[in-house]
């Protein structure tokens, strides 16, 4: 089995080939959007392990950390890092609307989230679905224990589907 190197839209080396590039605008969307039934899939060791090769593999579609306490001229928090989401843009104390870069396929997807400031956190939080969900966005609320609404600095969120 050959081993390979992906540039950002390339395969730029294979193992066992002195060849640089074997492929350009390579699209390999399709060979992560197919049930995994190999057996390389799951567990491996221990007697007590049940190996499953036929449970889907429900990926995270979108994520993202930022700071709810720090805005630009529009509204918009400043983002750490994030995978799918173009902005998060504060539309009120502790009220986010997080946009993907690309849609969700419905409005069936999970949220799960958690918030803090810099480990001086001393109530607990919850973040949660602010308004119906769409397809190209999800408003979130984080709030106190005593449900009230705080723009606080270290916010995650995911979303799966």
């Amino acid at each position: 089995m050959a081993t390979f190197k992906m540039g950002t839209k390339n395969v730029v080396s294979q193992s066992g080939t002195a060849e640089p590039v074997i492929a350009s605008n390579v699209n390999i969307k399709d060979a992560f959007s197919t049930l995994d039934s190999s057996a390389t899939n799951g567990p491996t060791s221990g007697t007590a392990v049940t190996k499953s090769t036929t449970l889907p593999i429900f990926a995270c579609r979108a994520w993202v950390n930022f700071n709810g306490n720090s805005v630009d001229g529009t509204n918009n928090c400043a983002i750490r890092a994030s995978g799918n989401v173009s902005s998060v843009v504060r539309t009120n104390t502790g009220q986010f609307t997080i946009n993907f870069a690309t849609d969700m396929p419905d409005t069936n997807y999970v949220m799960i989230g958690s918030s803090g400031n810099d480990g001086t956190t001393t109530n607990s939080r919850a973040v949660s679905y602010n308004a119906s969900n769409a397809v190209g966005s999800c408003s979130i609320r984080v709030t106190h224990t005593d449900s009230t609404t705080t723009n606080d600095v270290v916010v995650t969120v995911a979303f799966f589907r």
